[in-house]
C-alpha cells in the first residue's frame, strides 16, 4: 500500500507537466486536491509527500476515453488519451477511495471521512466501451442555468463527455425548450474546463430557412397531398435555390458558434416532408445534409455535421458508402437492434452513428412517468456496444425533473465503462452512499420495486406502443394490476417505516423521494384506469380533472421526482390530439 496522507498531513499540489497551460489538467488537479481535503482534511503546503503527475497522448476531443493510474511508493501517475481522460482518471481514483456522485449538486455527493488515505501499489486501466456519451439537456435556459451547471458537473464526475443543446428549441412548455444563447456565458466555461464535447442541434431548420423565406418563395415549400404548402412547414430539399440559401445561412451560423464540436441539421419535427418526384426519388434530405457537410469542411474541418435518421423519409439509406462525407455523423433514433446495423456500417466512412436514446430520461416519451430500470439499462448498454454505435445521446426531458433520470444515467455511466458490472452490487453501492446503515435494506426493497412492480405486464398494459421498451413484450395478464397494487403497497409500507425510524433529516428526505415515486406510480395508473381500461386525461369529467390536479400537483420538495402538472397536462393533451382523441 502507499499512503497518500494521514489526517492533518501536509500535501503538495500535483506536480503536473504543463498543468498551468492546460485548463482541463488544471481543473483536474484542483478537483483532486479539493476532494482529498474533504476526505482527509489534508493541508496545502510545499512539503512533498507524494509526487503526482498527469500526462495525455493527444488533444483530439473525439478520441475514446481511456486512462491508466499507476501507484508507486512515493508517486501516483495518471495517463490519459486526452486531457478529459486524465480528469476521469482523477474521479476514478477518488471513487476507489469511496466517493460516489449519484445525483447532481454537492448536497447529493457521498464523500467518506478517512483518517488515512491509502491505495494499493500497482497500475490499473479503464476504457470507455462507448466513445461518445452525451445527454440532451431539455429545459436548459436562463431560469435553469444553476441546475444546468450542477448537471454538467455531475456528468463530468460520472464520465459523460458530451452536452447536447439547441440554439433555439422552443415549445409551449418551458421544460421542453432549450436556448443556448441564454446560458452560453455561464455554462461554456464549465464545459471547456472539463474537456467535454458540445453539440448544438435539434429541429433548427427555421434558423436557415425561415417562414418568411418560404413565404417569399412558395416554390421552395414542400408538396404535401399533391400541393405546395401555403403555411410554411418543411422545405423542398431537392430545390437547388432553396438549398443554396440554406447553405449560406448555415455557413454563417457555424462561424458564429466556434465552440460547437457537432452541429445538427434536422428538418422540422412532425412530418410533412416534400413528396415531389425529386424528393421521393433522390433521398433529398440526406443529399442536402451531405452538401452542407462538404461546405462546412472547407470552413471548419474538425466540425462534425449531424444527419437525423428519424422518420421513414429520413431513414432511407444512401446507395454507396462513399456518399457519406467524412465529417458527417448519423443520429439514429431509438434503434437498439439489428435494424441499426445498416446505418452503423454506412457511417463508418464518416464519423460514425450515434443512438438517439429515449428510454432512460425522457419524460416526454414516458408521458411523465419514467421508470428507474437498472437491469434494462444494462441490457441496453450491452446492445449499444454489440452494435458498435460510436456514441449515445439520451434525451433528458426535463432537467428540472432530474432524480429519476439521473439514477438511470448513473447506472448507464457504470456499464459504459464496465459492461459486465453486477447490477445488484452497483445498486447496493448506490444505496449505501445515500442511506448509510439502511442502504442494504433499501437496496432489497428497490429490487422488489424493479422486479415486482415495474413489470413487463404493467409496461404493456399502461404505455402507448411508442413508449414501450425495445424489448419484446407479451400481452399483459388480466390480474397484473392487482399484483402491481399489492407489491407496491408492501414496498411503500417498508420505506415509510424506514423513513419514520430515521433521525437524519437528509436521509429522510431521500427516502421520501422513493415514497413520492411509488405513490405517483400508484395514482398514475389508477387515474388512467376507467372500466378496467386506460383512458386519456381529456376523457375525464370535470370532477376527475380536479382530482388529477390534486394528484399531480407537485410540492416544492417533489420537483426532482415528478414532473409538474403543467408538463403532464401538456403531454397528455398532445398525445390525445395526435391519436385522434384516443390514447390507446
Amino acid at each position: 500500500m502507499t499512503v497518500l496522507a494521514n489526517k492533518g498531513d501536509l500535501f503538495l499540489d500535483p506536480v503536473v507537466h504543463n498543468v498551468n497551460r492546460h485548463p482541463v489538467l488544471k481543473f483536474a488537479a484542483s478537483e483532486l486536491f479539493k476532494y482529498l481535503k474533504r476526505i482527509n482534511d489534508v493541508c496545502k503546503n510545499s512539503k512533498q509527500l507524494i509526487r503526482l503527475s498527469f500526462s495525455y497522448s493527444n488533444e483530439d476531443k473525439f478520441a475514446n476515453d481511456e486512462f491508466t493510474i499507476s501507484v508507486g511508493k512515493k508517486s501516483i501517475a495518471i495517463e490519459g488519451t486526452t486531457p478529459r481522460s486524465v480528469l476521469f482518471g482523477v474521479y476514478a481514483l477518488l471513487e476507489r477511495l469511496g466517493c460516489v456522485w449519484p445525483y447532481p449538486g454537492e448536497a447529493e455527493e457521498y464523500i467518506p471521512k478517512l483518517s488515512r488515505i491509502e491505495l494499493p501499489l500497482g497500475s490499473f486501466s479503464e476504457k470507455a466501451h462507448i466513445t461518445v456519451r452525451g445527454l440532451g439537456l431539455y429545459g436548459l435556459q436562463s431560469n435553469t442555468v444553476q441546475t444546468g451547471a450542477e448537471i454538467i458537473d455531475w456528468m463530468g464526475k460520472n464520465r459523460f463527455n458530451l452536452v447536447f443543446t439547441s440554439e433555439d428549441r422552443r415549445d409551449s412548455v418551458w421544460t421542453q425548450s432549450m436556448h443556448w444563447p441564454e446560458v452560453r456565458s455561464q455554462l461554456l466555461p464549465e464545459i471547456v474546463k472539463r474537456g467535454m464535447l458540445l453539440e448544438i442541434s435539434e429541429h433548427m431548420t427555421h434558423l436557415f430557412m425561415s417562414p418568411s423565406d418560404l413565404a417569399e418563395h412558395p416554390e421552395w415549400t414542400a408538396i404535401v397531398d399533391g400541393k405546395r404548402s401555403d403555411s410554411g412547414g418543411q422545405m423542398c430539399y431537392s430545390n437547388p435555390d432553396a438549398v443554396k440559401l440554406f447553405k449560406k445561412k448555415f455557413i454563417q451560423f457555424i462561424k458564429k458558434r466556434p465552440e460547437a464540436d457537432i452541429i445538427g441539421i434536422w428538418p422540422l419535427d412532425g412530418g410533412g416532408y416534400c413528396k415531389c418526384n425529386a424528393c421521393l426519388n433522390d433521398n433529398a434530405v440526406f443529399n442536402a445534409t451531405a452538401e452542407m457537410a462538404k461546405a462546412a469542411a472547407l470552413i471548419r474541418p474538425k466540425l462534425q455535421i449531424e444527419y437525423l435518421a428519424y422518420t421513414a423519409e429520413t431513414k432511407k439509406m444512401p446507395c454507396r458508402t462513399d456518399e457519406f462525407p467524412p465529417n458527417m455523423t448519423a443520429l439514429v433514433c431509438d434503434e437498439i437492434d439489428d435494424n441499426a446495423k445498416p446505418w452503423i456500417d454506412l457511417s463508418g466512412n464518416g464519423k460514425g452513428s450515434y443512438l438517439f436514446e429515449y428510454n432512460m430520461g425522457d419524460n416526454y416519451r414516458w408521458q411523465g412517468n419514467i421508470w428507474i430500470r437498472p437491469d434494462f439499462v444494462k441490457w441496453m448498454t450491452g446492445q449499444i456496444i454489440r452494435l458498435k454505435y460510436h456514441g449515445v445521446i439520451s434525451l433528458f426531458i426535463p432537467i428540472s425533473n432530474w432524480w429519476r433520470a439521473c439514477m438511470n444515467y448513473w447506472f448507464f455511466s457504470k456499464f459504459s465503462w464496465q459492461p459486465e458490472a453486477n447490477t445488484a452490487s452497483l445498486l447496493k453501492k448506490h444505496c449505501i452512499s445515500q442511506y448509510n446503515g439502511a442502504g442494504s435494506e433499501i437496496a432489497c426493497v428497490l429490487q422488489q420495486v424493479f422486479k415486482e412492480i415495474q413489470t413487463d405486464d404493467m409496461l404493456a398494459a399502461y404505455h402507448h406502443d411508442r413508449l414501450r421498451s425495445v424489448m419484446p413484450l407479451k400481452p399483459p395478464r388480466a390480474d397484473c394490476y392487482i399484483e402491481f397494487q399489492s407489491a407496491l403497497s408492501r414496498a411503500l409500507k417498508t420505506i415509510v417505516k424506514l423513513e419514520e425510524d430515521t433521525e437524519n433529516t437528509e436521509i429522510r428526505t431521500r427516502l421520501m423521494r422513493w415514497v413520492t415515486y411509488l405513490k405517483f406510480l400508484k395514482h398514475y395508473y389508477r387515474i388512467r384506469t376507467g372500466n378496467g381500461k386506460p383512458i386519456a386525461f381529456k376523457d375525464h369529467s370535470d370532477i376527475m380533472i380536479r382530482k388529477q390536479k390534486r394528484i399531480f400537483s407537485v410540492k416544492p420538495e417533489d420537483v426532482p421526482v415528478n414532473p409538474s402538472f403543467e408538463f403532464l397536462e401538456w403531454r397528455f393533451d398532445k398525445i390525445a390530439r395526435w391519436d385522434g382523441g384516443k390514447l390507446f
